[in-house]
């Protein structure tokens, strides 16, 4: 399953990236790259602005739809475990 990481292109972000690539698990990073930096986001994909990130979605709802997948976990039904 591929983990989103908001603000990975900055330090503490880049970091848990490269933790989670180190576990064997693919990233991809949400970053408007304001206050990060594209050269810290080197083991994952990037993207930078809400129209990248919606046409992956698409892309990624698209391949589900076709190849029978069902997503773990709808963004849609997902309830915080904290403050549910």
């Amino acid at each position: 399953m591929t983990v989103l990481v908001t603000r990975g292109g900055g330090y503490v972000g880049s970091r848990v990236v490269k933790e989670l690539r180190a576990a064997g698990s693919p990233c991809l990073v949400v970053d408007s790259l304001i206050h990060g930096h594209r050269e810290l986001v080197t083991d994952a994909d990037l993207i930078v602005s809400g129209e990248e990130l919606r046409g992956w979605l698409q892309a990624r709802d698209e391949w589900m739809r076709n190849s029978g997948e069902r997503a773990s976990t709808s963004l849609t039904s997902f309830k915080c475990p904290c403050c549910g």
